[in-house]
């Protein structure tokens, strides 16, 4: 069931959330990575990124919930702390840019079998 509708006034882009705690954006004639670009960002860290391919188009998955790199004993000089960021996958169809996210404690493997109902 979608719960919250948004779309900007000139409608270039539209955000769909659900009940099952999905949201969904969409720009119409947007872009998302082809796949040169899905690889090399995949490449930057291949510890929370992949690239995926959805409806047979190359997509980016990208894991939530960031544990954190710092070490336990401060101080640290160069490291990213525990973030509760969503998961996420990005990617084009029939003309629109699309980003599914969902919680952060979600796979890419489920999110990615969400994107793929989408059409």
């Amino acid at each position: 069931m979608i719960t919250q509708v948004w779309i900007t006034s000139d409608a270039s882009q539209v955000y769909l959330k659900y009940a099952s705690a999905v949201s969904m954006y969409f720009v119409p004639g947007g872009a998302a990575p082809d796949l040169n670009e899905a690889v090399k960002a995949a490449a930057q860290d291949p510890d929370a990124m992949k690239v995926v391919t959805i409806h047979g188009v190359p997509g980016l998955a990208q894991a939530g919930n960031f544990p954190g790199d710092c070490p336990p004993t401060p101080p640290a000089t160069a490291c990213a702390p525990a973030q509760d960021n969503p998961t996420s996958v990005t990617f084009s169809l029939a003309g629109f840019g699309i980003q599914i996210l969902g919680p952060g404690s979600w796979t890419t493997d489920v999110i990615v079998r969400i994107a793929n109902t989408v059409g």
